[in-house]
């Protein structure tokens, strides 16, 4: 009896005009009765509370999903985060470089990347609203050489070989993972 008192009391305040999308849940008393059963729950937040005759009514409102320009920006932006952090973190680095004694002379190496030289590209994945982000950017190695070990790390160093990289994370719906 109580059931069907709360969904007739529900539905009252659905069709009156309270509710103002077709996702909204409302909850009376503890239990939740949707106005479409099939709504997904991870798009319901819970938002304002109403007194409807004398009892509190919590009504959820429906989340605003991101369009894929939001998506895109949010991409880009985790992947210089990402290529910052990388480049901040590789070793060898320029700050830190590694030497090795070929034959007569010393060469030293470090590996450079560029934060700021990527591309980035987003596919839709299987499930609905994620997607599988693809971050591109090359890894530089340069050498430096000389006759000493201090010679070797303060020479001029040039480029000797580069490796593309690429980088894949997933859009879960609310962030990058990687």
């Amino acid at each position: 009896m109580r059931k069907i008192l709360l969904a007739a009391c529900c539905c009252v305040f659905l069709s009156a005009g309270c509710a103002s999308t077709s996702q909204e849940t409302a909850m009376v008393g503890g239990e939740e009765m949707s106005e479409h059963a099939a709504a997904p729950q991870e798009n319901v937040t819970a938002s304002k509370t109403e007194t409807h005759k004398g009892k509190e009514v919590l009504v959820a409102q429906a989340k605003h999903p991101m369009n894929e320009a939001q998506i895109k920006a949010d991409l880009d932006a985790t992947a210089h985060t990402l290529l910052q952090r990388a480049a901040r973190t590789i070793t060898p680095s320029k700050a830190n470089k590694a030497v090795s004694k070929v034959g007569n002379e010393y060469v030293a190496r470090y590996v450079f990347i560029d934060p700021t030289k990527y591309s980035t590209e987003m596919r839709p994945a299987t499930k609905k609203g994620t997607y599988n982000g693809f971050i591109r950017y090359s890894e530089q190695v340069f050498q430096c050489k000389g006759n000493s070990k201090s010679a070797a790390l303060s020479a001029p160093c040039n480029p000797v070989s580069s490796k593309r990289m690429n980088e894949m994370v997933h859009f879960d719906g609310a962030k990058w993972n990687y």
